[in-house]
């Protein structure tokens, strides 16, 4: 009760801290954390440049934060998000299980723990069954993959492949010309072959 400087008539508690409860709702460094998003206002931090929060941990410890839905076995912990320190990862879980993983150097590992081949190992996709990725865009728009070797200019789709949704054709392009097209028949455009 130390740091409790005023308890009011409808229960808000003020602390030295800054830290008041409202209603069960928690606000540091604000009185009504209850203003916010309902789905979120439990504990609010609010800070008018940076607020933040931080866990600190041993070097070879973990950072967590866990999403339960009970207190027995593995429902105290079906969503997770936790840094490891041993190793700097950051890894992200679904249903009690690591689902996403991004590594010390960056790579982003999809249903594994461990990069591809290190000539394409920036994202890894791994799974016991069927695997792929999908790119879902608009009915008149376009799905595209870039190869590129710069961050302005034509050099960021010097090579691609697209897919136009409004003709149902498959392009693909080097030094940012296309070369080869197949059309919705499966026919292959021999003209843009040619050229």
């Amino acid at each position: 009760y130390e740091d409790v400087t005023n308890v009011d008539s409808v229960g808000l508690i003020t602390a030295r801290s800054g830290i008041n409860v409202t209603g069960g709702d928690v606000g540091i460094g604000l009185t009504n954390p209850e203003d916010y998003g309902n789905f979120a206002d439990d504990l609010v931090i609010y800070d008018s440049s940076q607020p933040g929060m931080t866990f600190a941990s041993g070097t070879s410890g973990y950072g967590s934060i866990y999403f339960a839905d009970g207190t027995v076995g593995n429902a105290a912990s079906r969503g997770q998000i936790q840094y490891g320190h041993s190793d700097d990862y950051m890894a992200f879980a679904t249903a009690a299980s690591e689902a996403l993983r991004i590594d010390s150097s960056g790579r982003l590992l999809l249903g594994t723990t461990t990069e591809g081949e290190a000539a394409a190992d920036n994202l890894t996709i791994a799974d016991s069954g069927s695997c792929g990725i999908t790119i879902r865009s608009g009915t008149s728009n376009n799905g595209n993959i870039f190869f590129s070797d710069t961050t302005s200019g034509t050099g960021e789709f010097d090579g691609f492949i697209q897919y136009q949704q409004n003709n149902r054709a498959l392009r693909f392009a080097t030094a940012t010309t296309e070369r080869l097209r197949i059309d919705s028949s499966g026919d292959i455009d021999l003209s843009i072959a040619a050229a």
